[in-house]
């Protein structure tokens, strides 16, 4: 069982990821990497917990400067400037109103699947209030996580096969495999 190799990239490819998504031209692709990573190692909050201040800083920052921009085209629109603002603007809100949502759903879905540290998550949800009305309901933050949990060709989850207790759960994952 080679899963414990998903741990240790997801580990490290997760921040680097998320600078990408401090860039507007980057953020859509780094964003789909990011949710697959993040929503997908499930067994342990290690990663989620250890990029909690880069999330908030997103939240706050990448995301309310979109709000921002959005905010200046419609402005722009409103006062009869050229079709191309207009339709700039309305490409624009479209593209991005589903990532800052899908962003908050994907830290809220992480809140609740390693629910253990309420303290950590304060400053993060605080951040994500303005980019997005409501929280998903238990529901669908239980479908959101059941589409990107990692599975085998068989159908299992990856996660069956590691120890669910949270420490280093990648080194855990390889002594075990080297022991099978």
């Amino acid at each position: 069982d080679k899963s414990h190799i998903l741990v240790e990239v997801t580990a490290r490819a997760v921040h680097p990821l998320l600078e990408q998504l401090k860039r507007p031209e980057t953020r859509e692709g780094a964003f789909q990497l990011v949710r697959f990573l993040l929503l997908g190692c499930q067994h342990s909050s290690r990663t989620f917990r250890d990029n909690l201040l880069h999330l908030k800083e997103i939240a706050v920052t990448a995301f309310a400067e979109e709000e921002s921009v959005r905010e200046t085209d419609n402005n722009n629109s409103s006062s009869n400037t050229t079709t191309t603002t207009t339709t700039t603007s309305i490409a624009s809100s479209a593209s991005t109103t589903p990532i800052r949502a899908m962003f908050a759903q994907m830290c809220y879905c992480l809140m609740f699947q390693h629910a253990g540290y309420p303290v950590e998550y304060l400053p993060l949800l605080e951040a994500l209030k303005p980019l997005l009305k409501a929280q998903p309901s238990e529901k669908e933050k239980l479908e959101i996580l059941a589409k990107f949990a990692w599975r085998r060709s068989d159908g299992s989850l990856v996660s069956d096969s590691l120890d669910r207790t949270d420490g280093n759960n990648a080194t855990t994952a390889l002594v075990a495999s080297l022991q099978e």
